[in-house]
């Protein structure tokens, strides 16, 4: 198999089982021949853990966030290269193809991953989410590689914090002179947000663990946590494309903005109290 270096797949769950399946079986469905899953669950309370058995035997358990679940799941891969993607995701057929082809025939160290969202029915919340992810759509500022050679990932001391941003160490990529570069296979998000509660409860949360990673990490926040991004600007045909969509847009970001605030403040104020965590968590993941 040196014509086809092992690939392994790393997914981090929680709670996954609602698209878990569809992600593992366009891993499986890959047309590149030298793949392996490792499946890193975070306790999940549902059927996370069989669905990912049915799949692969390299599932282990590991938290607290996707940060820790991925550096985990890259000590355990055995492959050259690693592909970092989520349990709501599915990719392309041709996808890992592209990426090992990239990265021999452009001598690339990472490729940056293309993510959409295409839904046959849905809501208007994950119609706004769709329309911001094409603005992002091959946007190297908005967008981090997730498939990396492995001995670059670990020379770079892989994610930082506990949020696992691809984007912050993405800079790092950068930094080290490292090579990213972009395919045109794509990815499709099907776990994107259904209703405006989940903005809200998943926006508080990550406000929380914002300011836990700030902390931690003793660094600005990136790019992507700031609300005003010139990738809208440079993409105003796409958002004023449909006015409704647009408005709904509108109130997504405000929403997402004020309610991780209030996640940074109460982390302020109580200081990463315990009880407070596992609440914001159980209400994120719940």
């Amino acid at each position: 198999m040196e014509k086809f270096p092992l690939v392994s797949v790393i997914i981090p769950t929680k709670n996954s089982s609602r698209n878990l399946k569809d992600s593992l079986l366009a891993i499986q469905n890959q047309t590149y021949p030298n793949v392996e899953i490792i499946v890193v669950d975070n306790f999940s309370t549902d059927d996370t853990v069989r669905i990912a058995k049915e799949f692969t035997k390299n599932v282990y358990r590991k938290g607290p966030e996707r940060a820790t679940q991925v550096n985990f799941g890259v000590s355990k891969a055995k492959g050259e290269y690693v592909y970092y993607t989520g349990s709501d995701v599915v990719a392309e057929k041709e996808l890992i193809f592209e990426a090992v082809e990239a990265c021999k025939s452009k001598k690339a160290d990472a490729v940056y991953m293309n993510i959409l969202t295409t839904m046959s029915h849905p809501t208007i919340w994950q119609k706004v989410r769709a329309l911001e992810r094409e603005c992002y759509f091959k946007e190297p500022g908005m967008s981090g590689a997730r498939f990396w050679k492995k001995r670059v990932f670990e020379n770079l001391g892989g994610f930082e914090g506990i949020l696992g941003d691809e984007i912050e160490f993405q800079s790092r990529l950068d930094t080290a002179r490292y090579k990213t570069v972009f395919i045109d296979a794509k990815e499709n998000n099907l776990g994107e947000y259904a209703s405006y509660l989940t903005i809200v409860k998943r926006s508080i949360y990550y406000g929380w663990l914002i300011r836990k990673l700030q902390t931690i990490n003793k660094r600005k926040l990136g790019k992507q946590y700031t609300p005003i991004r010139s990738e809208f600007i440079k993409h105003k045909d796409i958002l004023l494309r449909d006015k409704v969509i647009f408005l709904y847009f509108l109130i997504y970001k405000v929403t997402q903005y004020v309610c991780a605030g209030l996640g940074y403040t109460l982390a302020v104020i109580f200081r990463y109290n315990r009880r407070i965590e596992i609440l914001l968590n159980k209400m994120n993941y719940g």
